[in-house]
């Protein structure tokens, strides 16, 4: 028969392993490398994504076709956003570390976060981008447990799907290192040369369509102090040519 000793009684005894036994248990947490491997993704996704929303938004919105960037972004985005999420994703790592039970919870979902905004606040100019941040935040907190539950299989697509990603990073940056040279070429094959003593030209953007939401198009500045308006669905081969210096190209005043 087993007594029960000083200063505890029986029913103390009983309680003890129920007390034990109901005590919540934490959940889940990704490790340290689970956290690298998930920022360097969420890196190279988020990159991806905000591609894509640039070039939707320039095809959908005749407006930004006169606010080009260089057509390097393609690659320099993915490649730019990796290196970002790296940087953030180490000292959350040791963070989670450190404190599992706060920064682990809150790690990821900052990660995914991070991700997501970008591409959402360029998808949709005119929604307020704290609004987005919501949208974004409760997409982490739903999309994280998944992950969660599951870090080995998480760790396992991931660490498959970050050579595909890598690949499709270099397969954009070579259209692009190509497809200038093709397009040139193109261009210039039966263009005729422009008289002698042609001024170049220079253009100055006197207001914007963002700024001033002219519809149709926006002012610019000529070389010869003279102001033409410019239209929204101009080409872009001939805002090109209005750009240039010295390149030789002959434009027609009907052409913009």
């Amino acid at each position: 028969m087993t007594t029960a000793p000083p200063g505890l009684s029986e029913q103390t005894l009983i309680s003890q392993p129920e007390s034990r036994a109901k005590a919540p248990a934490r959940g889940p947490r990704l490790g340290t490398l689970d956290l690298l491997l998930l920022s360097a993704w969420c890196g190279l996704v988020g990159g991806e994504l905000e591609v894509a929303a640039h070039v939707g938004s320039r095809a959908f919105s005749p407006i930004n076709q006169l606010y080009l960037m260089t057509r390097h972004f393609a690659w320099l985005i993915p490649l730019i956003d990796l290196a970002l999420f790296l940087a953030i994703g180490a000292p959350l790592a040791m963070a989670a570390r450190r404190w599992p039970r706060r920064a682990g919870w809150w790690a990821p979902r900052l990660i995914i976060v991070l991700a997501l905004l970008p591409a959402l606040g360029l998808a949709g100019r005119k929604i307020y981008m704290e609004a987005w941040l919501m949208v974004a935040l409760g997409i982490a907190i739903h999309l994280a447990p998944m992950l969660e539950r599951h870090p080995a299989s998480a760790r396992r697509r991931m660490a498959l799907s970050l050579p595909i990603l890598l690949a499709l990073v270099l397969l954009q940056a070579g259209w692009v290192f190509l497809a200038g040279p093709m397009l040139r070429a193109r261009g210039q094959v039966g263009r005729p040369m422009p008289p002698a003593g042609s001024p170049n030209v220079l253009l100055i953007v006197v207001d914007t369509v963002r700024a001033s939401d002219h519809p149709g198009g926006c002012n610019f500045l000529f070389a010869d102090r003279s102001v033409h308006f410019l239209k929204s669905s101009i080409a872009l081969s001939t805002y090109w040519s209005l750009g240039t210096k010295s390149n030789g190209e002959v434009i027609s005043s009907d052409s913009y």
